[in-house]
Formats: structure tokens, sequence, C-alpha cells
């Protein structure tokens, strides 16, 4: 019969093996996550609440506000190692790496002269009737081309974790790479040509503005003494709005029934956002 000593110390030798077990297969799965070439969805999570992005690796939680940019700086045994955000060197068949270089790329237009000429005469008469009112308006973008609505597009998804950059379709015209050396780069990568757009909303990936039948712009006033102004229809009608009100609800609704009077539609969410049919 065992004694109680050799008991216990049994019981300990098994408990410290199952540790040591459990601790292998843990650091080892750590090392090949880390290690993988291909994109890993479970090493990134999406806190709602926080709009951060939360990636965890064996330098622990590290955290990416979709609000600023993230330099790629990295603690690795008390010492810093960074990278450049861009990481743009190219490869021998041209392709670039995704990162905030790729916002200079393909330029768009703020011109109204570029658009569609019969949507340029539509918005045209709109936005007079606006700036007749006393409000004003500032044109962000109106011409745009196919390869940067794919840009806008594939980061946001990206950058929102809704894609994996291993399945963004490749275009023969836009020789990008949004797989960094890992996820956690990628999404960064991304989040970084997001912020650097300013994009508040998803871009559509054939946008009314490829075809010049879009606009974007901001539409705004000051207080007056009379505390309001008069924007006219197409049919000549005046609408009061309080000026103590900014150009969205329940502002934004009577400016999208002006609008459409004049033939412009506003995008539902995006009260920048004009175009020909509403999307």
């Amino acid at each position: 019969m065992m004694s109680k000593k050799k008991i216990v110390l049994i019981a300990l030798s098994i408990v410290g093996l199952a540790i040591f077990i459990n601790s292998f297969i843990y650091f080892n799965n750590a090392f090949a996550t880390n290690n993988s070439s291909s994109v890993n969805n479970k090493s990134l999570y999406w806190n709602k609440t926080t709009n951060y992005f939360t990636y965890k690796s064996e330098l622990g939680l590290l955290n990416l506000n979709l609000g600023k940019p993230f330099d790629f700086s990295v603690k690795k045994n008390n010492k810093v190692s960074k990278t450049s955000e861009n990481k743009s060197a190219k490869s021998k068949d041209g392709v670039e790496l995704s990162g905030i270089d790729w916002c200079k790329r393909y330029t768009n237009s703020s011109d109204i002269k570029d658009l569609n000429p019969e949507f340029r005469k539509k918005i045209s008469r709109f936005i007079n009737a606006l700036k007749k009112a006393g409000a004003t308006v500032d044109v962000l973008a109106t011409l745009r081309t196919e390869q940067s609505c794919y840009l806008f597009h594939y980061a946001w998804l990206i950058a929102k974790n809704q894609i994996n950059p291993e399945d963004v379709p490749l275009r023969s015209d836009v020789k990008i790479n949004w797989c960094h050396h890992n996820y956690y780069e990628s999404i960064a990568a991304a989040q970084n040509m997001v912020y650097k757009w300013d994009l508040g909303y998803e871009p559509a990936l054939y946008s009314n503005h490829i075809g010049g039948n879009a606009i974007d712009m901001k539409i705004s006033w000051k207080a007056t003494s009379k505390n309001y102004i008069q924007i006219d229809d197409a049919n000549g009608i005046g609408y009061i709005i309080s000026t103590s009100k900014l150009p969205t609800d329940p502002a934004g609704s009577i400016l999208i029934g002006i609008g459409k009077t004049y033939g412009v539609y506003n995008l539902k969410g995006d009260i920048d956002h004009w175009s020909s049919n509403g999307h």
C-alpha cells in the first residue's frame, strides 16, 4: 500500500505533465499560425462597440483604431522594430503591397464639368437653388475611374473584416497585393487606405461615379437673422428649413424631396451622395 506522500507526488506529476502537454500544444499552434503564409481569419477579432480590431498573437493584444493610421511598430524582446506602413516595394511582375501609396493613384475629379452632361445639368440646377437660398455646397467628388472604385470598395471590405484579403478578385490593370505577411498587417494596410481617403460609407464597386452620374457634396448653412432658409424646388415651391437644423433628418428628408424634383436622388444613409438613380 502506497503512502500518502507517494500518492501526492504521483498526483502532482500527472498535473505537471498535463500542464506541459497543454503548453506545448498552445505554443506549437501559435508558432504555426504566426509562420503561416496563408491569411488567418481566427487571429483577428472585430469589436463592434469600440470599432477596434484586436489581433491576438504571441506579442499580446494589439489594437487598431479604424480612425487613425497604424505605423506597424511591433515590440519584440523589449525592442521596437519598425517597417514602413507603405511597404510598396515592387515584385518582379510589378505587383505592390496595399497601403497608403495606392491612395495617390488613379486621379479622380471633383469638377462638376466632368459629369455626364445630362446629370450635370440637373445637379447644377439643384446646387444653384441651394446656393440661392444661402446654403454652402462643397463638391467632394464627381468622376471616378474604375480602378479607384475597385480600390475603395475592397479596401473598405478588408478593413471592416468583411472579406478575406486572399479572396479579393484581381484586376490586370491594378497590380496590388492585398495580402501582407500576416492577416494583421493586411487589415492595417487596408485601414490606412480607408482613413487616408476619409471613407464614411461602403463604396460601390460599380459606382455611378464611373460614368459621371454621381456627385459627393457637403451641404451646410449658417444661422441667419430669420433663423431659416427657403429652398425652392424645380417647380418653384419654397420649402422652409430651420438653420438650427443640420442637413440631416429631418432637414435631410426635405433636401432629398427637393432634389428629386430636379432629377437627382440621394443614396439612403449617405446625405453627401447624389446620383441619377439613387445608387
